[in-house]
């Protein structure tokens, strides 16, 4: 059966309707549960006009609805765009704008924050999730021009039409942070997906037996297809927190046997700071995924230590999840490392601007790193520029290198992206924020090493002729709301001026290094 999510899900209800498939809050959804689910919603989508190649959004926390959604939207052709539910309405606001979703189904608390600045917002039909048994009650204030899912799919009585779907089609659009700070979605097809489950089965044994705990977010690749909906679909069973909690998540391992699970490293110092951490019963687990930011060796020691079997990996949105996987056995002789590259991937890195492809280099002789295969995206949504060159590679923008046992390892970043604790920050959309406060004259935005977030964002800043300087409480005040409070800035250095290179544009590199040198005197 070729691995399409809908077929999938429809003959695993035929084998075995009532087998638990997610739990949430106490609460579980059989196969029958969530195909049903996904054919009503099929149903309603089509009544309201969505068809083939059309885009269906989710503004929410993690939640059975997106799975039911993305099957629905598979079943019909359409695409699903699943939304951070960490963002702000604003930059919800961007990433409507650019997918053009015909429907945007939301959270009870998400309607409420979109619906007071709907002004923002591109047309779309607004949905409010009102069946969730685990999610908050929708207000009684929300206007009526809100649709609710519970009537919609009472209503639709229609089965939805067959399509038949194939490996091009696109079955979800997974925004990831530009260049100039606007959202950019990842054009990820059937066959992307295809190809990533089949590189975690082959390097993690993912099968029916399996017990996945999804607590990072759904609107990151990480969180919904790292494990999560593979699982799902593979007859496995998906606990799912609303939002990660270290001490439930611990406690849900132990009640539920989970046997895997994805974080970034944050997730993983939360869960090894728990003041029981070292007598609860991690025995389940075979396989903890950590992306998103290298984990530092103390807090992986710790992590081991307390039973916990790490498997560090490197991927980005662009190819789908996971690349490379470094098995629990493989840590202790290859620190450092990211591991090996999976089944159906290349991996090589170009040691100049010029030089040619290779599997060498070292620490001292890194190069960016490209990856070739089919879990690599078609693209970006709307955009006529590829990250793909005319040979296949996608050019990452990571540094590093490829020792001779095919291990690789992780350098930094060829450009100026922040990625602190999994999510990437784009320091331009931080600079954008703050050069329209009246106190400020020029700003510039480098990341820095931090441990718990692996990456930072702090800033030089000039202060306007005349202004007292910004505190960095202040700075941050001006920014919440306006930006996810993850993108805040850590750290400010006040400057006379923002230091300039040869052609008179800011010379990043200096500007961390003066950013560090206040650090290391402060």
């Amino acid at each position: 059966m070729p691995l399409v999510p809908t077929p999938l899900l429809d003959q695993l209800r035929t084998d075995d309707a009532d087998a638990p498939a997610v739990v949430c809050a106490g609460h579980t959804w059989t196969r029958a549960d969530i195909a049903d689910e996904a054919t009503r919603l099929a149903s309603a989508l089509v009544e309201l006009g969505v068809g083939p190649g059309d885009r269906v959004a989710v503004v929410r926390r993690n939640s059975v609805l997106h799975f039911t959604a993305l099957l629905a939207a598979n079943r019909i052709g359409a695409v699903l765009v699943p939304v951070n539910f960490r963002l702000p309405a604003r930059e919800v606001a961007r990433i409507l704008e650019d997918s053009r979703p015909r429907v945007t189904l939301c959270g009870p608390r998400h309607a409420d924050e979109i619906d007071d600045v709907q002004e923002w917002f591109t047309p779309t039909t607004w949905v409010v999730d009102d069946i969730d048994p685990v999610a908050t009650a929708v207000s009684p204030d929300l206007p009526d021009r809100w649709l609710r899912l519970g009537r919609l799919m009472a209503d639709a009585t229609s089965a939805p039409p067959s399509r038949t779907v194939g490996s091009d089609d696109l079955v979800m659009l997974q925004y990831t942070s530009g260049s100039t700070g606007r959202p950019r979605g990842v054009r990820i097809a059937v066959g992307n997906l295809a190809a990533s489950w089949r590189g975690f089965e082959a390097a993690l044994g993912i099968g029916p037996e399996d017990v996945v705990l999804a607590g990072a977010p759904f609107g990151h690749v990480g969180g919904l297809n790292t494990l999560a909906l593979q699982t799902l679909l593979m007859g496995g069973v998906n606990i799912v927190q609303r939002q990660f909690d270290a001490h439930e998540a611990i406690t849900l391992i132990e009640l539920y046997g989970v046997t895997t699970m994805f974080g970034v490293p944050s997730m993983y110092e939360a869960l090894a700071a728990q003041p029981d951490f070292p007598r609860r019963d991690m025995t389940s687990l075979r396989a903890a995924v950590v992306g998103g930011a290298p984990i530092n060796a103390a807090l992986l020691d710790e992590l081991r230590g307390g039973g916990v079997p790490v498997v560090p990996s490197w991927g980005m949105t662009e190819t789908c999840g996971g690349v490379t996987f470094l098995l629990p056995e493989e840590v202790a002789t290859h620190p450092g490392s990211v591991g090996r590259v999976a089944a159906g991937s290349e991996v090589c890195r170009v040691p100049g601007p010029t030089g040619p492809l290779t599997c060498g280099g070292d620490a001292d002789h890194p190069g960016e790193l490209l990856v070739r295969g089919p879990v690599v995206t078609q693209g970006y949504w709307g955009c006529e520029t590829s990250p793909v060159d005319d040979e296949g590679w996608l050019h990452t923008g990571d540094l590093g290198w490829i020792d001779a046992e095919g291990y690789v390892q992780l350098a930094g970043r060829l450009k100026e992206l922040i990625i602190s604790g999994g999510e990437n920050i784009w320091p331009a959309e931080i600079e954008n924020e703050l050069r329209g406060h009246p106190d400020v004259a020029d700003v510039l935005v480098v990341g820095v090493p931090d441990e718990t977030w692996g990456e930072t964002p702090a800033l030089l800043l000039v202060t306007s002729a005349g202004r007292a300087p910004l505190s960095l409480a202040e700075i941050r005040s001006h920014l919440d709301g306006r930006l996810a409070r993850y993108k805040l800035p850590r750290h400010v250095v006040p400057v006379p001026a923002i230091p300039l290179g040869r052609t008179g544009k800011p010379d990043r590199h200096a500007a961390r290094d003066l950013v560090l040198d206040a650090l290391a005197r402060s």
